[in-house]
């Protein structure tokens, strides 16, 4: 495929909030919150389908250890290690330290603030990636909920001192519910932007989408996603445009859940014969092929890939401490490489619990 799904890494929503948990005894609650608590999962990345479905990869699992102490009814604490690796590799895809605070001054406003350091020890040049980021949300009148993140990573590679390349990202998330229907409007953006040397980057994305919860147990979400996208250096009009669903619901209680999502998505790409040297060292590589005034390439200067994903399966909770998925997904992609078709299916199993 010409392009890949960016996920937002100062997203709001992954900014590893402690929240409490109502279905245990207050008692238990307060003990968990004095002596801290320790989580530990294993498994395929089932939050995120394009992880799985991934064109050509093979099974990639990822392991995390989270400690997370609550210090006062205004201030948490968490501290998480992971690691991701694939099947058939020596070495583990990437690492990743992350330690976070949430701080709660007042009622309705919620601050989090996190340092992290991440790794790629399964490249031949591996990448250090070192970073911190904050978030702040806050309760509008209108029962609107409003919040602001900023994330900043610096990654720099071994092999080329000097090389180093700042990434900063911006979000902004409005949530309102319409009226005294049960539906909430989400508005997200997020901006890129990304720097070495002298050029730098700017990649927008914009999500607008419904969250509708016609029962207690069920919740559905429908939008419609645009984001940039960049393949190669100096080419950044590049543009993804998506149609998305995700659907959960409680069978059982809380002993049994669903979760299905679906996504048809349209890209757009530029495929163009650079000319000599374009795009090294942080040059800018021309938008017209060859750096002329025309198109002077047997190559499509544009194409499109079409792509269609669709992923389901059960959450089961066999303990109040541990709990398994399983996910069936499949997709089929029009143009994984120009004038060609593909599809794939996977099914996909983790396990989660605490100690």
């Amino acid at each position: 495929m010409a392009g890949t799904v960016a996920v937002s890494a100062a997203d709001p929503s992954k900014l590893d909030a402690v929240h409490a948990d109502f279905l245990q005894p207050a008692q238990a609650q307060q003990a968990a919150a004095q002596n801290g608590t320790f989580s530990t999962s294993s498994g395929v990345v089932l939050s995120d389908p394009f992880t799985v479905l991934s064109s050509g990869s093979l099974w990639q699992d990822k392991e995390s250890v989270t400690y997370s102490r609550t210090i006062n009814e205004r201030l948490s604490l968490n501290c998480t290690s992971s690691s991701v690796s694939e099947d058939g590799l020596p070495d583990q895809l990437g690492t990743g330290v992350r330690a976070a605070s949430v701080y709660q001054p007042m009622d309705g406003v919620k601050i989090t603030g996190n340092v992290h350091n991440d790794s790629n020890g399964a490249s031949l040049a591996p990448t250090t990636t070192d970073g911190a980021g904050y978030s702040v949300e806050t309760h509008l009148p209108l029962d609107a909920v409003f919040t602001a993140a900023v994330n900043r990573d610096v990654s720099h590679t071994d092999a080329s001192p000097g090389s180093d390349m700042t990434t900063q990202a911006y979000d902004a998330q409005l949530q309102k519910p319409l009226g005294k229907l049960p539906v909430n409007l989400l508005l997200k953006g997020h901006l890129v932007e990304t720097g070495a040397a002298s050029a730098t980057t700017k990649l927008p994305s914009f999500e607008q989408s419904l969250v509708w919860k016609p029962a207690a147990d069920t919740t559905l979400q429908a939008g419609l996603r645009q984001q940039q996208y960049q393949d190669f250096p100096g080419i950044d009009h590049e543009l993804n445009e998506a149609l998305f669903a995700d659907w959960s619901q409680k069978l059982v209680d809380d002993k049994l859940s669903w979760h299905s999502y679906a996504e048809m998505m349209n890209t757009r790409s530029t495929v163009e014969i650079a000319e000599a040297g374009a795009g090294a060292n942080g040059t800018a590589q021309p938008d017209v092929p060859q750096g002329g005034t025309s198109v002077a390439s047997a190559l499509p200067v544009s194409t499109t890939d079409e792509k269609l994903t669709f992923s389901t399966g059960p959450s089961v909770k066999l303990q109040d401490d541990i709990s398994a998925s399983l996910q069936y997904s499949s997709s089929w992609d029009q143009n994984p490489t120009p004038g060609t078709t593909g599809g794939e299916q996977r099914i996909s199993v983790s396990l989660k619990g605490s100690f």
